[in-house]
Order: structure tokens, then C-alpha cells, then sequence
């Protein structure tokens, strides 16, 4: 780590590089720092490492506060995801707030994404971002005060699958569901979700390599959770719910109907097709996650299929000078 630091640390404090080494101790951090300000693990060990392996977390980028015994206290990395310039994803211990750390973290990304100006594609967003809770009291201050401006928000939205079954889908006329079949059908759903959420905000387009490799090579991915609705007459997909178990949570993760088949019906049938088959398994719980500024009428949706919103996360961007 450089000694210009663009911001002090305190006495007994250092900061170094992280490294895949480092992410069991990385993600006990987070855990005690999730427990302390929202309740529960908000932010995965599962997602951790995913972000590591697909190359969402710029491994030049991340770092780690410690210390003098080594202990750490404190964690950032920087995110990379297509049509962003960067944005920062962190965490400091409750017990050793106050102390500037989180200023010198944030700090820390912009510098990097400082670097990453004119090198990386930002046609979505060519200001550093950061992500968080609407919990965490003490990021939102924090953000401000450092030249952010709150931009967008999205809602985790939650059902409670009780003992009855829940609502069967009521299918429109002229598709059926199947499961995914991997090899044979990664380029049709690809291609399909694409034109799904062409429009949404801060969509930008992967390739279908990069697509596989975060869904389809994901740990635990049973493709028998995920349904798509296929046209009878041609046999191309018309929607689908794309559903995964995340250390032990239950999340429709993608749920999109392509725009020909909008305004039948479909994505209620779908998601209700979800929470059957997962009630069906046992699950109590099923997540999802949505714009709260969502233009297509989704939350309403999700709001009829007996669903609530069950947390809040809020979304800053600054300005590089």
C-alpha cells in the first residue's frame, strides 16, 4: 500500500491489500458488521467470493484496515460492473467507528476509479457508486458529506410461504413451462433475458461467456429451479423465473417476460410457478429484488402475488472532479 494515503489513519491503525487469503477473516467482519447494523447477514460469504471469482471486485483494488496485532477492523473493494465506472462496497467494525476509517475507504476507491477514467466503459454511469443499506445509519451522512448524492433506490421484496400451498399460476393460452436445460438452452434464455431487461435502469449487456460463468458456474446452480415459458407454436421463451438457493436463502433472481408476451399474465403465472415449486421443497421464505422506481408495474405485481418489502437499498454517485 502507498504511504500518500488520501486521507490519515489514526495511530495503530495500517492498510493493506487484500487477497483471496484474506476472505474467510473478510467475511467474519461483515457478518459482525451486518449482525450490529441491520439484524441479520445482509451481505453473503457466498456473494463475497462470487465477486472475487467473476471479477466484479477489482483484485487491485480492495483493502483491508488493520490493527497493529493484525486483526482486521475494516474492509473495502471496488466493484466493476459494465456500463459503471466503479463503485465501493465496504465495511468498518462498530466498535471502531469515528476514527476516519471509512472516509480514508472511500477515499481509497475513488482514487482507483480515478485511474480507471477513460479506460473502462461508463455509457451507464461515469460517476463512482456505492450501494447501502438504508439501515446504516452512518453511511448516509458519510456519503454526503463526501460530495454524494443519493440516486436511486431498490427494494428487497420477501414472501412467507406458510403450511397451505400457495396460489397456483393460471397460465395464459399458448405457452407451457419446462426446466432449463443447460447446454441446450444457455443462448435462447440468454438472449431472452437480454431483451427483458434491455430497458431497466443500469442494465448493460453481457456476453453470453460472461453470462454462464455468473449463472450458470455459480456454486450449488440446480437448474431445475430455473422455469421458462415457451411459446408452443415456435418454441421460443417467452419469460421466465430464474431461481437459485444463496447460502441457504431462496431468490427468484431473474424473473422477465420478453415484450411480445407482456400484459397476458405471464410473469404472475411464473412467479407463482416459483413459490409453488419452492413451497413444494420446503422453503418458507422466497426473496427478490426490484427497482423501486420500476416503470413495468413489477412492484405492484410482486405486491398481488402476496409479497411485501422487506429491506431497502439505496444508491449514491459522486462526480469526479
Amino acid at each position: 500500500m502507498p504511504d500518500d494515503l488520501p486521507s490519515p489513519l489514526p495511530d495503530g491503525y495500517r492498510t493493506r491489500p487484500a487477497t483471496p487469503d484474506d476472505l474467510p477473516a473478510i467475511a467474519d467482519l461483515i457478518e459482525t458488521t451486518d449482525r450490529h447494523d441491520v439484524g441479520d447477514v445482509d451481505y453473503l460469504r457466498d456473494e463475497l467470493e462470487q465477486g472475487w471469482r467473476t471479477g466484479d471486485v477489482d483484485p487491485e483494488a480492495a483493502w483491508l484496515v488493520e490493527t497493529a496485532d493484525g486483526t482486521g477492523v475494516a474492509y473495502i473493494q471496488t466493484e466493476l460492473h459494465p456500463g459503471f465506472l466503479a463503485d465501493g462496497a465496504g465495511w468498518v467494525h462498530p466498535e471502531h467507528r469515528g476514527r476516519g476509517i471509512g472516509r480514508l475507504l472511500i477515499r481509497l476507491v475513488e482514487r482507483r476509479a480515478g485511474e480507471l477514467r477513460g479506460v473502462r466503459d461508463t455509457s451507464l454511469s461515469g460517476n463512482v457508486g456505492a450501494w447501502i443499506n438504508h439501515q446504516v445509519e452512518d453511511a448516509h451522512p458519510l456519503l454526503r458529506d463526501e460530495g454524494y448524492r443519493h440516486v436511486r433506490s431498490f427494494y428487497r421484496m420477501a414472501i412467507d410461504l406458510d403450511e397451505s400451498p400457495p396460489a397456483p399460476p393460471d397460465w395464459p393460452d399458448g405457452v407451457r413451462v419446462r426446466a432449463f436445460r443447460p447446454g441446450e438452452d444457455d443462448a435462447a434464455t440468454h438472449e431472452a433475458m437480454e431483451e427483458s431487461f434491455a430497458e431497466h435502469w443500469g442494465h448493460a449487456r453481457r456476453t453470453l461467456d460472461e453470462w454462464r460463468r455468473r449463472r450458470l458456474e455459480r456454486p450449488g446452480f440446480d437448474p431445475s429451479l430455473w422455469h421458462l415459458a415457451v411459446a408452443e407454436d415456435d418454441g421460443r421463451i417467452a419469460g421466465a423465473s430464474l431461481c437459485d438457493v444463496i447460502a441457504e436463502e431462496h431468490w427468484v433472481s431473474t424473473l422477465g417476460v420478453v415484450k411480445e408476451w407482456r400484459g397476458r399474465g405471464l410473469g404472475m403465472a411464473l412467479l407463482r410457478h416459483s413459490f409453488v415449486e419452492f413451497h413444494r421443497r420446503g422453503t418458507r421464505r422466497v426473496f427478490l429484488g426490484v427497482d423501486a422506481e420500476n416503470t413495468t408495474g413489477a412492484i405492484r405485481l410482486y405486491e398481488r402475488a402476496g409479497m411485501h418489502i422487506d429491506r431497502q437499498y439505496d444508491r449514491y454517485e459522486k462526480t469526479l472532479a
